[in-house]
């Protein structure tokens, strides 16, 4: 997600993952190989590897923050953020691609999706249930 600070431990995604770090720490990427599809069944245990992997990634440095380093500055694509500021980029970007994989499962489901929160059609219902609630 970000470039390590210096004497702090970075952790390293398994070889396998399209994330490398630099010498600096960053991560490198093969962007365009992260929106492959897998050609095969037996293709996607690797995919699911590498998911894991970036999320261990990405807790195991969620982990380490301290408050000092919440204001440190880090560069992201070579753009200079504050390391908040670099988890509050992160976390709308992963809203986006959730938001996209709703989408994504309304598709496939059609009828058969079950909405995670108020269906289309019923919100005054759920706001009269809340409202006796009171």
């Amino acid at each position: 997600m970000f470039a390590a600070t210096p004497g702090r431990v970075q952790p390293i995604p398994p070889e396998d993952t399209p994330a490398r770090p630099t010498a600096a720490g960053a991560l490198t990427r093969r962007r365009d190989a992260e929106f492959d599809e897998p050609t095969s069944a037996a293709a996607v245990p690797a995919l699911r590897r590498e998911w894991e992997a970036a999320w261990r990634v990405l807790f195991d440095l969620l982990d380490e923050l301290t408050p000092d380093d919440l204001l440190r500055t880090v560069a992201i694509r070579g753009e200079e953020h504050a390391v908040l500021a670099a988890v509050q980029r992160q976390v709308a970007h992963y809203a986006y691609h959730v938001g996209q994989l709703v989408q994504l499962a309304k598709s496939i489901r059609g009828e058969d999706f079950r909405f995670l929160s108020i269906p289309r059609g019923q919100s005054e219902q759920f706001n009269q249930q809340m409202a006796g609630r009171r």
